[in-house]
């Protein structure tokens, strides 16, 4: 279809874009129990394609593209495959930036802010043009307005019967912390990022800050409340999602968990490791 990118701002055909990086959603199909992706909005559906809307043209995409290459090869796969985190330069704060940025986008379209004040709205609507013009720019420097963060997840870094699942899903919202502070939270596995709107307070999340280039220090990364609070009701909705399936839909599960690839997947594994810390505490459970 053809319309107005929102990067480039041309009026021109527009791609239907990915909010959350394809290659996240490939990899969750190809680790998954059975092949597929389901939403926690609608257990029933199956989720192939992601979170994609016509937004971007061609070249803009492809811009996204690159960013999108360099993490999944600089971080996402050397971490999962081989636990290695590797220095980072401007590349990282731009890929978070185009994710948060993508998200905005999204909600703005489908009018999802409307229930916020207006002065949010307004700090939103200012992030929108400040993060297009960084994306768009050559610096190698982040300007002084962007505030942004980054956690990396790991095996039973938190107690809950269902974390090492949630270390699998993706998600994306806009949020607030206790402290006023309101930001674009992006989950993918193994990988959180915030980027703040307004109220940034470095003194609760300076250590997880990302800077113009760095190296990511698991030993002195510190889980904010706030952090703690998103993963604990994550998780609660990851344990609960198997009581959203219908009758047809959950016999249908069990038969596809029955093939043989099934116990050499990554989502078995991480089902076995919560089962290895909680037991029964961690099996899916049905009314």
């Amino acid at each position: 279809m053809n319309g107005t990118c929102k990067l480039c701002q041309k009026h021109t055909k527009l791609n239907d874009s990915h909010i959350i990086p394809k290659f996240i959603h490939n990899w969750q199909k190809k680790t998954s129990f059975t092949g597929n992706i389901r939403s926690s909005e609608n257990i029933d559906k199956v989720n192939q394609g992601g979170f994609k809307d016509y937004l971007f043209c061609n070249e803009c995409e492809q811009h996204f593209s690159k960013l999108e290459t360099n993490f999944s090869k600089e971080f996402f796969y050397p971490f999962i495959d081989e636990n290695i985190l590797n220095l980072y330069d401007i590349n990282l704060s731009k890929f978070v930036i185009s994710l948060a940025w993508r998200v905005l986008i999204k909600y703005k379209k489908d009018k999802l802010f409307d229930k916020f004040e207006d002065s949010t709205i307004k700090k939103i609507n200012r992030y929108e043009i400040i993060w297009r013009e960084y994306l768009l720019s050559d610096t190698n420097e982040i300007p002084k307005d962007i505030n942004h963060n980054i956690y990396i997840l790991y095996e039973n870094l938190y107690p809950h019967p269902s974390f090492n699942r949630y270390l699998r899903t993706s998600e994306a919202t806009f949020m607030s912390d206790s402290e006023g502070g309101s930001y674009f939270y992006i989950k993918l596995p193994y990988f959180t990022f915030l980027a703040f709107v307004e109220n940034y307070n470095y003194k609760y999340w300076g250590n997880s800050e990302i800077q113009n280039y760095g190296y990511i220090d698991l030993k002195t990364q510190y889980m904010h409340t706030s952090m703690e609070d998103i993963i604990k009701e994550s998780c609660e909705t990851v344990k609960n999602s198997v009581k959203q399936y219908s009758e047809t839909q959950y016999i249908k599960s069990q038969n596809r968990f029955n093939k043989a690839n099934f116990y050499n997947t990554h989502a078995f594994e991480m089902a076995v490791e919560d089962f290895k810390n909680y037991g029964d505490e961690s099996l899916p459970k049905r009314d």
